[in-house]
């Protein structure tokens, strides 16, 4: 359960991530509001792989 859940987070973390570097780039935003985008979607990745690597660590394998 918790290795799905790191891993949901993972994508969806690292798409929005792209996603808003990408807008970012191509439409040359605001930057604070894109800043703040980018950072909470970056975290949301960073935590996604956090659980990813604790549930590797510490639970078993199926």
């Amino acid at each position: 359960m918790v290795r799905k859940l790191s891993i949901a987070l993972i994508w969806i973390g690292g798409i929005a991530t792209g996603a808003g570097f990408v807008a970012r780039v191509a439409f040359a935003l605001d930057p604070r509001p894109a800043s703040i985008f980018l950072s909470i979607a970056f975290a949301i990745f960073l935590i996604g792989m956090i659980l990813f690597i604790l549930s590797n660590i510490f639970l078993p394998k199926p």
